[in-house]
């Protein structure tokens, strides 16, 4: 059994908190006042899909073997993912807009956020979490890392637990800042979203950039080391 630092897990964590369409959907309904409450639901659905998810791949690797320790296996999950990263970098990267004041378009899922019910809110926070491309792939990038640790089943689950949360900083964090000031709030995240629907692709392509070559040169690395 080896052991996990909370260092190991941030790289994957980062990118999953600096996803920008996560932030912008609850900052959206935290700007109007009939799905104010919906926030509060949004996230805890977003946690909840992530931990489901975490929780299901860490149960399936543990069952098979394929991500415990350095199983070569494993390691080619993890250059393939790496890969996969790289290439949704790029295409984030191309269709980036040409200049910074050009009007990011804001996806139809996202409009229809400001009229949502809390049990719309959830679900689709849930759903978000659990299916989204980019988020799914990060999320079985950090469970990995915990896999190969070869912790107990308890320890397992509070490192992904402590790795959901860290991923979730910048959904919850707005949330929290609404609740406490409500009014002081307002106009830091209206410039919040207004940044990040501007920024989005830009600030995807870069996370996933480097991401993804942490996990290819790890993955090559064990498979010559194998």
């Amino acid at each position: 059994m080896q052991s996990l630092s909370i260092a190991e897990l941030l790289p994957a964590a980062a990118a999953i908190a600096l996803n920008p369409p996560a932030v912008v959907a609850v900052i959206l309904m935290l700007s109007s006042a009939t799905s104010r409450k919906s926030a509060f639901w949004f996230a805890g659905g977003w946690l909840a899909g992530l931990l489901a998810v975490g929780a299901v791949v860490l149960l399936l690797g543990d069952a098979s073997g394929v991500l415990s320790g350095s199983s070569r296996i494993g390691l080619i999950v993890k250059l393939a993912l790496g890969l996969l990263l790289l290439v949704v970098a790029v295409r984030q990267w191309r269709r980036r807009p040409s200049s910074a004041d050009a009007e990011a378009e804001m996806p139809g899922w996202m409009r229809t956020l400001t009229a949502s019910s809390p049990r719309k809110a959830l679900v689709t926070g849930a759903l978000f979490a659990a299916l989204n491309p980019k988020t799914l792939a990060l999320n079985v990038a950090g469970v990995i890392v915990i896999a190969e640790a070869q912790l107990s089943a308890v320890a397992e689950m509070l490192a992904l637990l402590v790795f959901v949360l860290v991923a979730s900083l910048t959904v919850v964090a707005p949330v929290v800042y609404s609740a406490v000031a409500p009014v002081h709030s307002e106009r830091a995240l209206d410039a919040t979203q207004q940044w990040l629907m501007t920024h989005n692709k830009a600030i995807t392509a870069t996370v996933l950039l480097i991401l993804g070559i942490m996990l290819i040169s790890s993955g090559i690395q064990g498979l010559v080391a194998a």
